[in-house]
């Protein structure tokens, strides 16, 4: 489980701060374009990965096997889920956005 764990704990920290610098720099642009927004949207939709289900994920694996939250497991799933679906209809939108112009 150690190097599983410490992948999951790599991507938590490089995605928090990619993510975040993406936020920092999309944010301060002048000019707010459809893939500009497309893109910070997306920032956003990975930093709640990386702050809430890449723990979420590691918390669930550091107790495989006394993990007796069958709710919060859904609910972790379900989030996960949505929110990877959210930004894949997101990168859906900025590839119908460029295909158009």
């Amino acid at each position: 489980m150690i190097p599983a764990l410490t992948f999951l704990s790599l991507l938590l920290v490089t995605g928090v701060i990619g993510s975040s610098l993406v936020l920092l720099v999309y944010w301060r642009k002048r000019s707010k374009t459809p893939e500009k927004v497309f893109i910070l949207v997306v920032a956003v939709y990975d930093l709640l990965i990386n702050s809430i289900t890449i723990p979420g994920e590691i918390y669930q694996s550091l107790n495989d096997w006394d993990f007796d939250h069958p709710t919060v497991c859904r609910i972790q799933q379900y989030f996960s889920a949505s929110v990877v679906i959210g930004s894949g209809l997101v990168l859906v939108a900025i590839a119908g956005t460029r295909y158009v112009v």
